[in-house]
Parts: C-alpha cells; structure tokens; sequence
C-alpha cells in the first residue's frame, strides 16, 4: 500500500513518488552536482531546475522546503534563548519505515518509542511527506542533495538580512552519516551543525570542525555510551519522569555530571563530558524496553 490514510477526515496521503509526465535531464543534475561537490555554487536557474523536478516528484504545489523551525516546540525554545541565532532541523521516515532504506542503521526498541510520532508526527501527512521525502534521498540522491543546498541558501539568505546565524539539524527522526553522503555541506555554510546519534563510530571519527555530535544511550548500548563519556563526549539518556525530576535535582547520575536538555536543543553549546537528560515523548513515555531508564530498571553488560 502507498498512502497512509488520515483517521478523521479518511484522506489517502501517498508515500511514493509521483510519476513525471516526462523525464528529466539527469545528466544535467548531476554535472552541477558534481560541480557542488568541488565547490561550484550552482546558479539560480540550475538550483530552480532541480527543485521543480523534487516539486512534481514529491506532488507539492510549491518548491519543496525540507526543513522545519519554529513550528516545532524544541526548536522555538532554542530560538528562544538567542534569537539571533536560529534552528532547523530536517525529518526523514525512521528506520525502515520507508520500505526503501535504513536510516538508522543502530535502532533498536528506540523505534517503537521514536520522536518519529511525538507533536505533529502522528498525523497522516506528515508521515506520507517523511516517507516521499526519504525516497528521494534514496532513488535521486544528487537531486536531494542540490534541493538541500536550494534550501540552506534560501534559509540562509533570508535570516542574514535579519542578521541571524543559523543552526541545522539534519537527523531529526534518522542517523544518517551526513558527513559521509554530502561532505561538502559543512564547507558550503557557515553554520552551526549539530545532531545526535546511536552509532558509536561518528563518535570518533574527524568530523567536520563545525559538526557537533550528542551520543544517544539506548537498552543496547548502555556500556558504549559510559565508555564515551568517560572519553570526555556527551551522552543524551531518557529518564522516566520520576527519574529525570531526580536526575536533575541532583545534578548527577553514574558519577557523571546531569544537564536538563528539556530547556532547549542547543546542544552544541552544552559542556564536555556530560549526560543531557531528557523526557520520554509521545509512544516512549510507554516504553518498558529499557531505552527509557527507570528507577526499577537494572542494567546488566549494557542492556536492561
């Protein structure tokens, strides 16, 4: 089946790719590509060619726009504190949902608990548009990559006249290796780019010097995730509530020093060698898989 259908109004929300009534230059995509990859800003024609095609292939009636800010209470409590310096954060289906790709390639029970259906996540159209938008990653990756740079410099053209700086999260619902599929993203921009993940080797790999990683604790790899911060690396770990108000009050959990990430997503601020603290949301505040860590739970060899 292609289309998630929305409960209360029992609208289909397609998930796959609309069919193009005629096919488009891929030899021209990827020569600007390619151009991009070497440091040739593509013009405004070629970055409008390449949105239109992503446009009709994602049945949008506007040039698409990946990334959200504000809408999203994260990202307005990070605004927030600086306002001259904004977020961004780009969703991708989790997992396998998309049923083309894994785009998290260390998920465990986290995926029944993922920030995928928290906020707006759980409506029909935003799921479909997660999904359509992970498909093009998947079947046009050059195409996805110059409608990513048409977005960052739209974004980045309308704020600088604000006088604002931004900062970009790729991997909102995904864990995907940024650095490795378009490295050139982090020299385009002088932004700040921050994420988390659950693959232990992006945490000691050289990555880019504006690139800041939180490594995310799970029921499976709760042993990693103390060695990392025994390195001197951030570790973000879900608290139940009761254990997160605990946490917190404390300042400590484990020997190591507790932030309460709840305040904002700015993690790139935060200080070195330190667990974030968090809450369950959405499916996660039922989790008993041991990715939420609760007062009962006991940890053993690095699982619950």
């Amino acid at each position: 089946m292609h289309y998630i259908t929305a409960t209360t109004t029992g609208k289909r929300h397609y998930t796959k790719l609309y069919k193009l009534s005629s096919p488009y230059d891929t030899q021209r995509i990827k020569d600007v590509y390619q151009r991009l990859t070497v440091g040739i800003k593509p013009t405004k024609p070629e970055l409008a060619y390449a949105c239109d095609i992503a446009r009709r292939l994602l049945g949008l009636g506007k040039p698409p726009m990946l990334f959200s800010g504000d809408r999203q209470h994260k990202m307005e409590l990070s605004n927030s504190v600086d306002a001259n310096v904004l977020s961004f954060i780009l969703h991708l289906a989790p997992s396998d949902l998309s049923g083309v790709m894994n785009t998290c390639a260390y998920a465990s029970k986290c995926r029944d608990a993922c920030l995928n259906l928290s906020g707006r996540g759980p409506l029909a159209n935003v799921q479909a548009s997660r999904i359509r938008r992970t498909v093009l990653l998947k079947k046009h990756r050059r195409l996805f990559g110059l409608v990513l740079y048409e977005n960052l410099e739209r974004l980045e053209t309308k704020y600088a006249k604000q006088g604002k700086r931004l900062a970009i999260r790729l991997n909102g619902t995904s864990d995907l290796p940024w650095e490795n599929l378009y490295p050139w993203l982090f020299t385009s921009f002088d932004f700040t780019w921050y994420d988390y993940t659950k693959d232990p080797r992006r945490m000691t790999r050289n990555l880019p010097a504006n690139y800041s990683l939180t490594f995310s604790r799970s029921e499976t790899n709760h042993d990693q995730a103390m060695d990392i911060l025994s390195k001197g690396q951030n570790v973000a770990i879900v608290f139940s509530s009761e254990l997160f108000a605990r946490v917190v009050s404390s300042g400590e959990y484990a020997g190591y020093r507790v932030i309460d990430g709840t305040t904002h997503d700015r993690r790139w601020t935060d200080p070195r060698g330190v667990i974030v603290a968090l809450k369950p949301l959405g499916p996660a505040k039922q989790d008993r898989s041991g990715f939420v860590l609760r007062p009962s739970l006991r940890i053993v060899g690095g699982a619950s």
